[in-house]
């Protein structure tokens, strides 16, 4: 039954102003109270953008920094690359030799390598508007085009460093970046053609259903050969027969 088990008292059945007072002030309390809600979830709105609009920014500025200080590495190992491939052979050796706290430890190492290669990478895909102008191609950025000194890591030619290095170039590739709004794993993704991650939606799990028994096998001379009679039952032995015989024998 839909009606409720317990009706309200015949008191506020004859006057229900008081019992609607409550009422009132009941949804005016929930009105508040969703508006609240309200201002909370566009306060926590604001501040969840601008985490990640500063989140974006510190990962524009890390590889910005990382991809300086690879330039800076292949400077100095142009310059002498006969005395300088053991420490400036790759930006894993080069941050180790020029930050000793840093020797040995893997993980930082290993990150200054990534974002290196998100550094290149993001320059030739979204800096065309800064490198064409000054006669520069895609490929002049793309490390496996550079050639290789020593025996060592690919080396970028020195107008390309000349070009990074310039006094406009830091402010005009974050500009371009910025304005892709975008993580810096995400816009290495589109650059390199991966596609975007779509998690799989779950399978109804159902429960398998009872297959059925497979039908007998027939053949030709099972269905022409007629069923074999069965034999008659044996008749049951009548266990008075045999003291009656005895009893002829002694007579």
């Amino acid at each position: 039954s839909l009606l409720p088990k317990k009706l309200p008292p015949r008191s506020e059945m004859d006057d229900p102003g008081p019992a609607s007072a409550r009422y009132i002030e009941r949804a005016l309390k929930a009105i508040q109270d969703d508006k609240d809600a309200a201002r909370d979830v566009e306060t926590y709105s604001k501040k969840l953008s601008e985490a990640r609009k500063a989140q974006h920014a510190a990962g524009y500025d890390l590889i910005i920094a990382c991809g300086f200080t690879d330039v800076a590495r292949m400077w100095a190992f142009l310059a002498a690359p006969d005395e300088r491939r053991v420490t400036h052979g790759s930006i894993k050796k080069f941050v180790a030799h020029v930050e000793t706290s840093l020797d040995g430890n893997n993980g930082v190492l290993t990150t200054f390598e990534r974002n290196v290669k998100y550094f290149w990478k993001l320059l030739e895909k979204h800096g065309q508007k800064i490198y064409a102008g000054a006669g520069f191609q895609p490929e002049d950025f793309v490390k496996d085009c550079w050639s290789k000194l020593r025996g060592n890591s690919h080396v970028a030619e020195r107008r390309v460093l000349e070009f990074v290095l310039s006094a406009d170039f830091e402010a005009a590739f974050l500009k371009e970046l910025e304005a892709q709004n975008k993580a810096v794993y995400k816009l290495y993704d589109e650059a390199i053609g991966k596609a975007p991650y779509v998690p799989k939606a779950k399978a109804a799990t159902r429960r398998p259903k009872k297959a059925a028994p497979a039908p007998a096998e027939t053949t030709e001379a099972a269905e022409t050969t007629p069923p074999k009679a069965k034999a008659p039952a044996r008749r049951a032995r009548r266990r008075g027969r045999r003291r009656e015989d005895d009893d002829d024998d002694n007579f």
